[in-house]
């Protein structure tokens, strides 16, 4: 795994990633990272005071791909805290959010950066469930839209979101941050972004 030679042209996107005890699935979902057809990339990671070998084998892949960043809380801060502290460490003009039990199409970045909406501030991908390194569904999913405009409430009470399949202009974290402890992060980023935005963006999420 050799350090990549980024595109000028593509902006930096910041792959925003928390870690807790994950060894079991990372290789899985770091080789899709690295390996995204959109190169022009920094991946920070922020590991949650793990108690198995999740930070050495960070540092192995920090060592072999300058894009990786490694970040490790002395205390457990909890998912909402450290989702928090790994976007205000990205330097990107836009942020994806990765699990640690992902595993992500290569062309995922590329597409939703090609495919988003110029001025959207918070946008949402296609998802789906697997077991393993297998899909748990192989059948065509159609995209529906769950929600467009400006209101947060549709959001509030029964949300699509998921962190994973989200991507956002860092600009929504002037407003976002801090997160708050009783509202799921993905959640609150979407709502924030329905809410405050509603004049200059429309918020578009597909699943």
């Amino acid at each position: 795994m050799a350090t990549a030679t980024h595109d000028i042209k593509e902006p930096l996107v910041s792959i925003a990633m928390c870690t807790y005890n994950g060894a079991a699935w990372l290789p899985q979902q770091l080789d899709t990272l690295l390996n995204q057809t959109w190169q022009n990339l920094e991946i920070i990671i922020c590991d949650d005071a793990s108690t198995d070998h999740t930070p050495a084998l960070l540092e192995e892949y920090a060592r072999k791909d300058s894009r990786i960043k490694v970040y490790r809380n002395e205390q457990n801060l909890g998912y909402n805290k450290n989702f928090e502290k790994a976007c205000r460490l990205t330097t990107g003009e836009f942020i994806a959010i990765s699990d640690q039990d992902d595993i992500w199409e290569l062309q995922k970045i590329e597409a939703m950066m090609k495919g988003r909406d110029p001025e959207a501030v918070f946008w949402y991908s296609l998802s789906r469930d697997f077991w393993g390194d297998a899909p748990v569904r192989e059948e065509e999913h159609k995209p529906i839209r769950y929600y467009e405009g400006s209101m947060p409430e549709k959001l509030a009470f029964d949300s699509p979101i998921h962190g994973h399949a989200a991507m956002f202009h860092r600009s929504l974290l002037d407003t976002a941050v801090p997160f708050p402890e009783n509202v799921y992060y993905d959640w609150w980023l979407s709502m924030v972004a329905s809410f405050f935005f509603k004049d200059t963006a429309t918020t578009e999420i597909y699943t």
